[in-house]
């Protein structure tokens, strides 16, 4: 769970390969970088959970979240099946873990209708994949770069 504890900065444009403090602190130490001014940074915590392709899930990445929920109503087992995507940015809320902030979801069976969440929808990472950051990616949440 060591991935917990790694980071990763944006600024200027630019998304850093991810760090941990520790090596920051040495690097920094041995003058091997000069100090950061940390104002100029955004700096990304990594959740510790990896996407269905085994690639971390930091803070600001957006993913997209597939869900396949059987529902069954009755005695005959007639009921519905849901299959639904879930987009949005990665945040981390000290009460609910890793979450998808306000979603805005696509059902894939009722001719991809479309709405949006108010709330935070958990992640599940086996069935997250990563599809850009808030910073680098906007326009994935309809936003403009």
């Amino acid at each position: 769970m060591m991935d917990r504890f790694k980071f990763r900065a944006f600024s200027k444009g630019t998304m850093c390969d991810p760090f941990d403090f520790e090596s920051l602190y040495h690097a920094a130490f041995a003058g091997v970088i000069p100090a950061l001014p940390f104002d100029e940074y955004i700096i990304m915590q990594c959740t510790g959970l990896k996407d269905k392709y085994g690639k971390l899930i930091y803070e600001g990445d957006i993913v997209k979240m597939n869900a396949h929920i059987s529902r069954y109503h009755d005695e005959y087992g007639q009921g519905t099946e849901i299959d639904m995507d879930f987009i949005g940015p990665v945040v981390v809320l000290p009460s609910k873990g890793a979450c998808i902030k306000k979603p805005r979801w696509i059902d894939n069976m009722e001719d991809n209708k479309r709405g949006q969440n108010d709330g935070y929808k958990p992640i599940s990472a086996y069935r997250t994949e990563i599809i850009g950051n808030i910073y680098e990616h906007p326009e994935l949440l309809g936003k403009q770069k």
